[in-house]
């Protein structure tokens, strides 16, 4: 099959899916926009049929007419899915602008895949990326921005989902979310998690835990003060004061990771350890007991919170640690119908060891190359 991914941010997720599809023999065209901050550390491979970044012009209000304007990508998918090359294509959500472009402008079958909604944050956070706080903060102006710019987000949500043939989800609560704002049916609605690749399934080192007997709890990712990430070094530092081991392998920029390598100095269990390539890190998280979610759900954002199952959950998982998540709706659905994990709500309520280890992790069964049928099925059952 020839597939054709048009994608605004080049994710793990869908890194991982068109891979997985290419090593099947699959003909994969990835064009994307830009980078998400998972896949930097990450080997991208040949065995393409063609991997490309899309350029978009960088005129002062380049941001709205890409991200709000269907129509400025009608020649590039007219171009793409005109041309008998490829026989169906993938977008992605978030901004939904081409996910629009590709439902009113292409000629083969269209998949949606839902990795965030709009509708899932908060009007102002989603404000936020096209105005400054100072004017968010004069009620004329937001109101016009309400009925102009988020009205405009909500109706490309909307489009978007109605209009493509089929819709891929991350969790179960965002395809229920989904079913219940639009009124979509089960059938074409497809469940496809962030699942890992069975080149990181990694041979155990011994654990940490075996030589002091103490618990290590590992977070893998992007850091920041900002945001559903605003809490995370309170909660780190929460932890070690706790007498629990907290290893850190994140990226960010110089001034984030001298904010979150400070408490290393004070603090005996607190390890900032740093960014690795990502293979590497897949052998290294092996040591620990634990691999830590630290989005603690609260504020503007815990809507969208709600909705997440990141990749470093299935990364965990494909180290066989145990999962420790915050109290949100995909998390805890994830964990209780799989096993995987404890949920927990602060620092101060973490699980012991013993219980940690009677965890048990069948990593195999995570892997992107043991579901990726269930995309090629859906894709078929488009042709």
């Amino acid at each position: 099959m020839r597939i054709l991914c048009l994608t605004p941010a080049l994710s793990m997720r869908t890194y991982r899916q068109m891979r997985a599809l290419s090593d099947r023999g699959h003909e994969v065209s990835l064009l994307y926009q830009g980078k998400g901050g998972s896949i930097d550390l990450t080997d991208i491979g040949d065995g393409w049929k063609r991997f490309e970044l899309l350029r978009t012009s960088h005129h002062p209000l380049y941001q709205f007419r890409t991200t709000l304007f269907p129509q400025y990508y009608r020649k590039l998918v007219e171009k793409e899915t005109w041309s008998k090359e490829h026989d169906i294509v993938h977008t992605c959500s978030m901004p939904d602008v081409l996910a629009v472009a590709v439902s009113r402008y292409a000629r083969i079958p269209k998949v949606y895949d839902v990795r965030d909604m709009v509708t899932a944050f908060e009007r102002d956070i989603q404000l936020g990326n096209y105005l400054p706080p100072w004017a968010l903060g004069i009620p004329p102006i937001k109101w016009l921005a309400l009925r102009t710019i988020y009205e405009r987000l909500i109706s490309l949500e909307r489009e978007a989902t109605l209009n493509s043939d089929a819709r891929v989800y991350v969790s179960e609560h965002t395809r229920e979310l989904a079913q219940k704002k639009y009124g979509i049916s089960q059938k074409g609605s497809v469940l496809f998690y962030n699942y890992a690749m069975r080149s990181d399934l990694k041979p155990h080192l011994e654990k940490l835990s075996d030589t002091d007997g103490e618990l290590h709890i590992v977070y893998e990712g992007v850091l920041s003060s900002d945001g559903y990430r605003g809490r995370m070094l309170q909660l780190f530092m929460d932890i070690a004061r706790k007498g629990v081991h907290i290893h850190i392998h994140g990226m960010g920029d110089e001034r984030t990771l001298k904010l979150f390598k400070a408490p290393q100095k004070r603090l005996k269990r607190y390890h900032f350890e740093g960014s690795l390539p990502h293979d590497e890190l897949m052998s290294v998280l092996t040591r620990y007991d634990a691999g830590l979610i630290p989005f603690l759900p609260y504020g503007a954002d815990r809507g969208y919170m709600d909705t997440m199952l990141p990749n470093k959950l299935f990364d965990y998982l494909a180290a066989g640690l145990c999962l420790l998540v915050p109290p949100t709706r995909s998390m805890q659905m994830f964990i209780s119908r799989s096993g995987t994990g404890r949920t927990y709500t602060g620092g101060d309520d973490l699980p012991g060891l013993e219980d940690i280890r009677s965890v048990r992790i069948d990593s195999n069964l995570y892997t992107i190359e043991d579901h990726i049928s269930e995309l090629e099925d859906l894709y078929r059952s488009l042709s």
